[in-house]
């Protein structure tokens, strides 16, 4: 695990490969990603010994392309700022359907066996890297399933590491994590 900064990844996006997985900080707490591959998911499901069929989500790149490619009644920033006034102190995942009838650039199977998908836009300059590259990114938290959250790049155990490619270290970082709200039932998930 090579420990890097958010500018010296901006200045070398081409770092993030196909098989690049990160641990980088988030509005919340420190999270795991990288582009959606096969090879991406296989890591990190490894990584946090995480079920085959438990779903993931993903970071998008910018709000006008979620309404692009998910069945929202609004835009996705006018649903994010409806459900901030619900949570105003809790950052959001909300999952939402994908577009019927459409064709996507990535398989979204990798990330969810349903065409429920996970949508997270982060209050965090991490969020500039994942619109800079334009993909869809998958996210989870660092931690071990079922485990406590990371709050810190060195709780990682010595095997995580040797699989994580980049760390942007930020120090501790312990928020509560984000509220997810299933769009298509209006249920929350966790509050």
């Amino acid at each position: 695990m090579k420990n890097i900064n958010i500018s010296t990844l901006q200045d070398d996006l081409d770092s993030i490969t196909s098989s690049t997985v990160l641990l980088y900080p988030t509005d919340t707490i420190y999270g795991l990603g990288g582009l959606v591959t096969p090879e991406v998911v296989e890591k990190i499901m490894y990584i946090k010994q995480r079920p085959a069929d438990k779903p993931f989500s993903i970071i998008a790149p910018s709000f006008d392309r979620v309404s692009n490619h998910f069945a929202v009644t609004s835009t996705f920033s006018e649903e994010r700022a409806h459900r901030k006034q619900q949570f105003p102190w809790r950052w959001l995942t909300l999952l939402l359907p994908l577009l019927a009838n459409k064709e996507y650039e990535i398989d979204f199977s990798l990330i969810s066996p349903t065409p429920v998908i996970g949508i997270r836009f982060l209050d965090h300059p991490f969020q500039e890297i994942v619109t800079q590259l334009w993909k869809p990114f998958i996210t989870t938290s660092a931690n071990i399933s079922w485990q406590p959250n990371i709050t810190h790049p060195d709780q990682l155990l010595d095997v995580q590491k040797q699989l994580i490619d980049f760390c942007i270290d930020e120090g501790t970082i312990d928020r509560p994590a984000s509220v997810i709200i299933d769009y298509t039932t209006q249920e929350v998930i966790r509050g």
